[in-house]
């Protein structure tokens, strides 16, 4: 589960927290002070963008979860293709080697390069 709000027309999302967030903070990303807002806190991922349109997201896990669930909804809402929406398995993929030792990183490496 994920709690999401978006400005597209009007603020709308399945969160009341959420739709209070981008009301109070709306501003300043219209302003272009703040292009992208994230961060982790006790389990919990933040993630706010605001293009292709003004769209926050909070979700379980780390910012990768959160920035797949905000690209899940972009291309729910139709600002997303088809084509791109295989960039979830690119953000868990540089969330995960973010985390990896070196030497597992280049294992992962190796993998990939005799997949291809």
């Amino acid at each position: 589960m994920f709690e999401y709000a978006y400005f597209k027309e009007n603020l709308m999302g399945n969160s009341k927290e959420m739709v209070e967030f981008l009301s109070k903070f709306r501003k300043f990303f219209e302003a272009g002070i703040v292009r992208e807002l994230a961060f982790t806190s006790g389990g919990l991922s933040f993630f706010a963008v605001r293009e292709p349109i003004l769209l926050a997201v909070r979700a379980q896990g780390d910012i990768g979860d959160a920035k797949f669930h905000a690209l899940k909804l972009l291309k729910e809402l139709g600002y997303v293709d088809k084509e791109a929406y295989n960039l979830e398995e690119v953000f868990k993929f540089v969330e995960k080697i973010e985390q990896m030792p070196l030497e597992e990183f280049l294992k992962e490496m190796k993998r990939l390069r005799e997949q291809i």
